[in-house]
């Protein structure tokens, strides 16, 4: 969902995928035999999310998780009541929520927080994009002075996202490589906002069948020691810990839920070589979608992959105007709607032809207002939002 130079996302590497091992002969160790990071992830959330989780800090230092709380607490209150006033009225209106329970978010690292507020039924959501998870225990290492700088970049890039509506790669990726994991602070501070709290996490790879191969604990050990020997460096330890399933739940309620978040470059070189990302979404059938400040991607005919897979298998898309291109939707289908204003892309560098057949299907169709950015805005500035469907459609009321 982030921007970036489109020239080096091609070249970029799909970062857990690269540094994972080759495809297991063996088969994979399944979810009950995983790894479980509870109570690391049940902590974090208390301190970086500032959620009401029953576990002690132990180490932690108080007084800067509670500044940290303090002043990220206004932040909360502010995107939960724009939502609430702004956002929620019109998504209410034109998303098929009861049935869209599973849903897949390419590009979508970090943004938990729109894809539950667009989709507050999914029971089985899907985000990839090119940030790594990381380690959770990265946190626990920190001192007081460095826990309080992160927690302090943590805040301004969730203000990017919260009060901009989109963010980028590096902001993520820089917070990967201190002891807080960007792709969890983010997502567990989107839980807590939402009303849900965090069970379980546990990590995985793909293998080549599509199957999650998860965790165990004596991956886990192996990959510590390796570190700790120095057989491997940082950046390989951090890889192992490249995508993540967090199971949780609504607070309160005890049925719980999966977000999985995948590390992984989607153009379609790179994932050539990783074959299992896509088995593994097209196992899930029938889906719901969205995407966002997707840099243009799915307007290049590198990413045509992923740009089959969503016309392929999706029902119903959400998105700015970075997603599905007319022609494409059309020739698979699909029809779409347009809201806001669109006079050209925000970025100078996305493909002309297709930004030129967004501009044509705004002009022609109705205007639908909408008085909030989802995603990118054009390259007036102005809001706009469109909608691919092959549901039935329910024009807005007024």
């Amino acid at each position: 969902m982030y921007a970036f130079v489109l020239i080096a996302l091609l070249a970029a590497d799909p970062a857990p995928q690269a540094a994972a091992p080759a495809a297991p002969t063996v088969s994979p160790t399944p979810r009950e035999a995983a790894k479980n990071f509870a109570e690391d992830v049940k902590l974090l959330f208390k301190v970086a999310a500032c959620g009401r989780m029953d576990v002690p800090l132990g180490t932690i230092d108080e007084r800067a998780v509670n500044g940290h709380c303090a002043d990220l607490q206004p932040l909360i209150d502010h995107y939960t009541k724009f939502w609430s006033e702004n956002i929620e009225p019109l998504l209410a209106q034109i998303v098929p929520r009861e049935k869209a329970t599973t849903v897949v978010y390419p590009f979508g690292g970090g943004d938990l927080v729109t894809a539950l507020g667009t989709y507050p039924n999914v029971s089985d959501l899907t985000t990839l994009s090119l940030e790594v998870v990381g380690d959770v225990r990265g946190f626990t290492k920190l001192t007081p002075a460095q826990l309080k700088t992160e927690l302090q970049t943590a805040r301004k890039n969730l203000e990017l996202l919260y009060r901009v509506k989109h963010s980028k790669t590096d902001n993520l990726g820089d917070m990967t490589r201190g002891g807080l994991s960007g792709q969890l602070v983010f997502a567990l501070t989107a839980l807590r906002l939402r009303g849900y709290e965090p069970v379980a996490l546990r990590y995985f790879t793909v293998n080549d069948q599509g199957a999650l191969d998860f965790l165990s604990d004596d991956d886990v050990k192996q990959n510590d020691a390796a570190l700790a020997e120095k057989k491997i460096k940082e950046r390989e330890h951090t890889f192992a810990f490249g995508n993540a399933e967090i199971e949780y739940r609504r607070v309160g309620e005890t049925q719980t839920r999966f977000f999985r978040h995948m590390g992984a470059n989607l153009d379609d070189e790179h994932l050539a070589k990783t074959p299992g990302i896509m088995t593994f979404l097209e196992k899930k059938g029938r889906v719901f979608a969205m995407t966002k400040a997707a840099s243009y991607l799915l307007w290049w005919p590198q990413f045509g992959k992923v740009r089959d897979y969503l016309s392929k298998n999706v029902d119903y898309m959400i998105s700015d105007s970075t997603g599905l291109p007319p022609d494409i939707a059309t020739q698979n289908g699909f029809r779409q709607y347009t809201f806001g204003d669109f006079a050209g892309p925000y970025l100078n560098d996305a493909n002309a032809r297709v930004a030129e057949l967004f501009k044509d299907m705004w002009k022609k169709q109705p205007k639908r207002p909408m008085g909030f950015r989802y995603g990118y805005p054009d390259v007036e500035k102005n809001a706009h939002m469109l909608v691919t469907t092959k549901l039935e459609w329910n024009e807005p009321k007024k």
